[in-house]
């Protein structure tokens, strides 16, 4: 499946170029954060504390 396939198949026509700007600005913007947010992560964490972080998510799951 293409990315930006959603946008398409769930919107009019009039309203596909406003649904896929939406979809390739989260996209770009997630691409340009992400990279920011781990640096941060890593310059403040111990490195082995990342490992913890899958097991908080598999507790805090159930609830």
């Amino acid at each position: 499946m293409e990315i930006g396939a959603e946008p398409i198949r769930y919107s009019s026509p009039e309203r596909r170029g406003r649904a896929l700007g939406i979809t390739m600005t989260g996209l770009a913007v997630g691409g340009a954060v992400g990279p920011l947010l781990a640096a941060l992560v890593m310059s403040v964490a111990y490195w082995r504390f990342l490992f913890c972080i899958p097991l908080l998510t598999l507790i805090a799951l159930p609830f």
